[in-house]
């Protein structure tokens, strides 16, 4: 039977003097099993992933059902831009993606984030080009 027990999850803990029980080491390992899960499943509540495609409006509001931290948006190829322009990249709360002239590419929003198309200058704000799959990954 184990002595001790460790600080952070009370996990057995045997001093050489002591018998070792299977029974413990079961124990120890159901409680490092549920630690992992548990930390899992709080990382995916912290985490939202998806995918939409363009539809050439000039801005669109994707609703998530929360207010993210932090939104990134890349396209089909992972990439955030093209030879026409924009296509995504990483917003903030308070920072939204720009391109030149501070045309907005993608913002945070109350209840989601908002992307966009159109022309910027001598280029094109893509992160709602028709037709083309773009994919996010979304931080409560």
């Amino acid at each position: 039977m184990s002595t001790n027990k460790t600080a952070n999850y009370n996990l057995h803990s045997w001093l050489p003097e002591d018998d070792f029980l299977r029974t413990e080491m079961n124990e120890n390992f159901a409680a490092i099993d549920a630690a992992i899960k548990s930390g899992a499943d709080a990382l995916n509540a912290l985490v939202v992933t998806g995918s939409y495609v363009g539809n050439n409006r000039a801005n669109r509001k994707l609703e998530l059902g929360f207010t993210p931290r932090a939104v990134l948006v890349f396209n089909h190829d992972g990439s955030t831009r093209n030879y026409y322009g924009n296509d995504g990249g990483l917003a903030l709360t308070d920072q939204p993606v720009e391109y030149s002239a501070g045309a907005p590419v993608v913002t945070i929003t109350e209840g989601g984030f908002l992307v966009y198309y159109g022309r910027a200058g001598n280029s094109t704000i893509t992160s709602n080009e028709e037709n083309t799959t773009y994919h996010f990954l979304a931080l409560r």
